[in-house]
């Protein structure tokens, strides 16, 4: 009878491990395998540029334009896991509520958010320009 119930214990134990293993398993496939959509619900923004030689410190709180035109230019894209070859700091950055979008630093037009990836087309990569040199951010970021 003891034995029936520390086989029962194992088997139950055993079932669950590989239920939170396939769990675990599934979420690590679809985090790494698919890519994510660009979104996010904050309204205005700000960029941060802190490292660079040719801008200097610039903090500035986009306008409201400005911030509804970035959104837009961000918003959508899918981002992958990529390791591209523009550099990217930490703190160059453009921030709308908790989603921050690291800048690649050689006009690259790539975009870091999280540890995933996208790139600007052209035309985007240029509009995203116009807007921030009116805060004094001149490319590259070097």
């Amino acid at each position: 009878m003891k034995n029936q119930v520390n086989s029962k214990k194992k088997k139950t134990a055993m079932i669950l491990l590989i239920v939170l293993a396939s769990i675990v398993a599934l979420y690590l496939i679809y985090e790494f395998a698919f890519p994510t959509r660009v979104f996010f619900w904050a309204k205005s923004g700000t960029v941060e540029i802190h490292d660079s030689s040719r801008n200097g410190e610039i903090s500035a709180e986009l306008s409201d334009d400005d911030s509804a035109a970035v959104r837009n230019l961000l918003i959508g894209h899918w981002s992958y896991y990529d390791s591209p070859a523009c550099g990217f700091s930490d703190e160059n950055y453009l921030q709308f509520g908790n989603a921050k979008f690291l800048l690649g630093m050689d006009n690259c037009g790539t975009i870091q958010t999280g540890s995933k990836f996208f790139t600007l087309s052209e035309g985007e990569n240029q509009a995203l320009h116009t807007i921030l040199e009116k805060y004094n951010v001149v490319w590259p970021l070097l």
